[in-house]
């Protein structure tokens, strides 16, 4: 019986650690999204890496740092991180297209048609994949 409460206490106490990870990831996004749209890009950087330590999993974290790296001009950090996002979230259609969007402004166009068609197969709609043709 006494197992059964340690046990108990356990997951109720990393329930409560993942709440609070959760809360603080959300204050930091939100700061650090409203700080991209007015392009204060330094602290908008602080709050969306203290976003992705509290949460790296996050969908929404991964894709607000993953701008942030490219409004940066940081496209190698975007790259790794989304293709880090995508080893464990491979079905995701908009990390597929965001993606895509680093490979192109890598110079990367085929490798971008091709992350930009899977994107399109799993449902994400594109803007930028003609502005990516136009580089060539």
């Amino acid at each position: 019986m006494r197992w059964l409460i340690v046990i108990l206490m356990s997951w109720g106490l990393s329930a409560c650690a993942a709440t609070g990870r959760n809360a603080a990831a959300d204050a930091h996004l939100r700061a650090g999204m409203a700080y991209l749209k007015q392009n204060q890009l330094d602290h908008a950087g602080r709050h969306l890496k203290q976003a992705f330590l509290a949460a790296p999993r996050r969908i929404d974290t991964v894709l607000a740092l993953g701008h942030w790296y490219l409004s940066k001009e940081r496209v190698n950090s975007a790259l790794l991180l989304y293709q880090e996002a995508l080893s464990w979230q491979p079905m995701s259609g908009v990390l597929h297209n965001n993606y895509a969007v680093a490979l192109c402004l890598s110079g990367q166009h085929h490798a971008a048609e091709r992350a930009f068609a899977q994107a399109k197969r799993l449902g994400a709609q594109s803007g930028q994949q003609n502005n990516c043709a136009q580089r060539r």
